[in-house]
């Protein structure tokens, strides 16, 4: 944690960081509102970053969906990066393509096909002409 104060130790702002060696990971950050003119929220982060550059590799902001927050994390530099999103649907219709996918990957990605012609408990070859895993099958 680092905190900028002033002469009279009264604290400005602080960031909460944390690293290994790949990564430094900006957690959150704060400051006073009545001080927020002084500039101790800049020199917090940026000290962060020259801490992070002595342990790791990389400074993550983690971004923000706040505007103003991620204009003050791009003027230092930061770039977006995507991240998956991942939520669930409560759908009927949703529920039953899901299940036919999966089905429709058990018949054509298995190693054997397995149908009623081939009842005999004899080895077969399948017999389908799709790529069997393994392959670089692309729907996978």
């Amino acid at each position: 944690m680092l905190i900028a104060e002033d002469e009279n130790g009264a604290a400005h702002a602080g960031v909460l960081i944390v690293w290994d060696a790949e990564s430094c990971f900006y957690l959150m950050g704060g400051g006073d509102p009545t001080l927020r003119s002084s500039g101790a929220s800049s020199l917090c982060v940026w000290e962060a970053i020259r801490h992070a550059s002595t342990v790791s590799r990389e400074f993550d902001f983690e971004g923000s969906m706040i505007e103003p927050i991620e204009r003050f994390f791009r003027g230092f530099g930061a770039v977006q990066r995507s991240y998956f999103l991942v939520r669930r649907i409560d759908s009927t219709v949703l529920s039953i393509a899901h299940a036919l996918r999966n089905r429709w990957r058990a018949f054509f990605l298995s190693d054997t096909a397995t149908t009623a012609d081939h009842a005999s408990n004899e080895p077969s070859a399948p017999s389908r002409p799709f790529p069997q895993r393994g392959s670089n099958n692309p729907l996978r």
